[in-house]
């Protein structure tokens, strides 16, 4: 009798010692290796009951201008994932790529925070982790466009190491800083990674709810190494803007003005670049775009300076007055080229501002200036530099 319940015992205990067997000793976990519960919403606040509910093995999604799932809006939705991870004792860096929002809790405390619509971005944070689980999520939600939710970590510093102290963040893109004031003035009041310095807000903000949509500034900084050569380089803004290269005041168009392209040549023969760009709304359209073009190599090892444009030494212009930006530019007695030539005026040549008019062909409008003898003229507002939009001129009519 005795024999037999023995034999039972142990055949109720043969699964359980199985089991045992097959599940691995517990380790420290990395990002692939356990599952997300992911949870949408087809708002971006999480209203009401989700739509849909999966299990994600990790947080990699571009999905463009599609949706999550049949079931997920294309825009305006939202997502949480949530999940439990063992970690070895260390310093962390935890990154998060997202058009448009995110935030990340590690242990409901707020790690990256990035909740306003934008562009894609990456912000990344190093924050030690003491050993053992820890709880984390992600919450997403995306306005409009493209939709993008990326979040990873990795050990950067294992624990008793000097430097893993962490708490800093990182910005593998542009280091961008937002300040609600025209003259970069204080602390900002945003600072996140830009995936690209290329914006057009119109008349909106470049972070709602947290930047204003006109008097406000930015700057962005970046360090990078290249092909050497002879680049050009294009600054485009509406209003100001300004671009340095290792320290240096490259271009300068630091006025109020409508959406303006400035150039300047820089002769670059190796090493790294440590690039600053600095810009102002005021009111109306905001738009800022850096662009970069190799026009030839560098010849043997010479070092030359960099060489901007002349029309970058041309005085920034204010209020009414505006500056020729082209090598000559004809003045003629009425605004358009069927009138005669009163006079031709030199690159830089400052000229104050007495009107404008509204043309048939929009992309070619004209200013009325008062000459230095005291008459007027019409001058090509394509070929100059205003201290003013011209939509803030007086319009004159016949």
């Amino acid at each position: 009798m005795q024999q037999l319940l023995s034999r039972k015992l142990l055949l109720l205990l043969f699964p359980l010692l199985a089991l045992l067997v097959l599940v691995p000793a517990g380790g420290s976990a990395h990002a692939e290796d356990a599952q997300w519960h992911a949870r949408f919403w087809n708002n971006k606040n999480f209203g009401g009951e989700p739509v849909h509910e999966r299990y994600d093995n990790s947080i990699d999604f571009n999905w463009g201008d599609g949706a999550p799932s049949k079931h997920v809006n294309d825009d305006n939705f939202s997502a949480k994932w949530k999940r439990r991870v063992n970690f070895q004792p260390g310093t962390y860096r935890f990154t998060a790529t997202m058009d448009d929002a995110m935030r990340v809790y590690l242990d409901d405390q707020l790690i990256i925070d990035s909740w306003t619509d934008s562009q894609e971005h990456t912000m990344t944070r190093d924050v030690p982790v003491s050993g053992g689980e820890h709880d984390l999520k992600v919450e997403y939600y995306e306005a409009g466009g493209v939709a993008i939710a990326k979040f990873s970590w990795e050990l950067v510093h294992p624990a008793g190491q000097p430097d893993g102290s962490g708490g800093g963040q990182f910005f593998p893109n542009w280091k961008a800083e937002y300040f609600n004031n025209t003259s970069l003035a204080g602390s900002p009041a945003l600072v996140r990674d830009d995936r690209y310095l290329s914006h057009n807000w119109g008349e909106g903000s470049p972070a709602p709810g947290i930047i204003g949509n006109d008097f406000f500034s930015a700057r962005w900084t970046k360090s990078l190494t290249g092909n050497p050569g002879t680049y050009t380089i294009f600054l485009t803004s509406d209003d100001g803007s300004r671009l340095y290269v290792n320290n240096q005041l490259l271009i300068d168009n630091w006025n109020v003005h409508a959406s303006t392209t400035r150039s300047a040549n820089y002769y670059y023969t190796g090493g790294p670049l440590s690039v600053k760009v600095e810009y102002f709304e005021q009111t109306e359209g905001a738009s800022i775009e850096v662009h970069l073009t190799q026009t030839s190599s560098v010849p043997g090892t010479s070092v030359p300076t960099p060489v901007p444009p002349s029309a970058e030494l041309c005085p920034a212009p204010v209020g009414y007055t505006a500056y020729v930006s082209v090598s000559s530019l004809n003045f003629r007695s009425g605004p358009s080229t069927a009138f005669p030539v009163v006079t031709t005026l030199p690159l830089c040549t400052v000229v104050e501002l007495t009107g404008y008019r509204n043309p048939v062909d929009a992309s070619s409008p004209w200013v009325q200036v008062k000459l230095s003898d005291g008459q007027t003229a019409w001058g090509n507002a394509n070929y100059m530099v205003t201290g003013i939009p011209l939509s803030q001129m007086i319009v004159l009519t016949d």
